[in-house]
């Protein structure tokens, strides 16, 4: 299933064990303010990157596994 959406939901999820795979777009911006990308974690997530891609816009995608602990 891919599910786009905010911080918090994606927190929540992530905190229940109910994601497994994360495809993040990093694009060449920076904005000095906004929110956390997973919100507030109770604790930290252990990631194995799977695969990365780069495009010709200098933007890249992230494809991560979730360790499961």
């Amino acid at each position: 299933m891919l599910l786009v959406c905010g911080s918090e939901l994606l927190s929540t999820l992530i905190e229940l064990n109910l994601v497994d795979e994360l495809q993040l777009i990093f694009s060449p911006k920076i904005y000095g303010k906004g929110q956390y990308l997973f919100g507030k974690l109770n604790k930290p997530i252990n990631l194995t990157l799977l695969n990365s891609e780069e495009f010709k816009s200098g933007g890249i995608l992230h494809h991560y596994k979730i360790n499961k602990i």
